[in-house]
């Protein structure tokens, strides 16, 4: 097993990701992404690439994760039911949060080449699809996507 050190408290930082500079001291070996990418324009995702590639160590990690998609059942509810892969048979795209704060579905392939620019490579992917209300209609495809410089 690697060696992890924690740094201290007074050496953490929040940063905006697409706008500020990650500043520390040392060459940082994982940086993980959460729930942020679908809120940034395009020139601040190129900006965060950017950005992780100079902050990351030589053989860094950066793990994103963002929304790919949501979509609804469109027959009865599965809550109560076992898994049956053919209820996903007859689906239909569609968001499963409010309007007023939707995030911006992304594109893998675009991402990728993004990352590509700015000198990272693409070690891992995956996806994870899970329901988003009692009924387990509504689901969301969440997308993770492992970069090494």
């Amino acid at each position: 097993m690697p060696n992890v050190e924690f740094i201290s408290n007074d050496k953490k930082g929040v940063y905006r990701a697409g706008h500020d500079k990650i500043t520390f001291d040392a060459p940082i070996s994982l940086i993980f992404l959460h729930d942020t990418l679908f809120y940034l324009t395009d020139d601040e995702i190129d900006f965060f690439f950017d950005d992780c590639f100079e902050a990351l160590a030589e053989n860094g990690i950066l793990v994103t994760q963002f929304v790919e998609a949501d979509f609804k059942i469109n027959g009865e509810p599965i809550n109560k039911k076992a898994f049956d892969h053919s209820a996903f048979s007859d689906i239909s795209l569609s968001a499963t949060i409010p309007e007023d704060n939707l995030p911006r579905f992304l594109s893998t392939t675009s991402l990728i080449k993004q990352a590509n620019r700015a000198g990272m490579d693409l070690v891992s992917s995956m996806r994870v699809i899970y329901s988003y209300d009692q009924a387990e209609t509504n689901f969301r495809v969440d997308k993770f996507l492992g970069f090494k410089k």
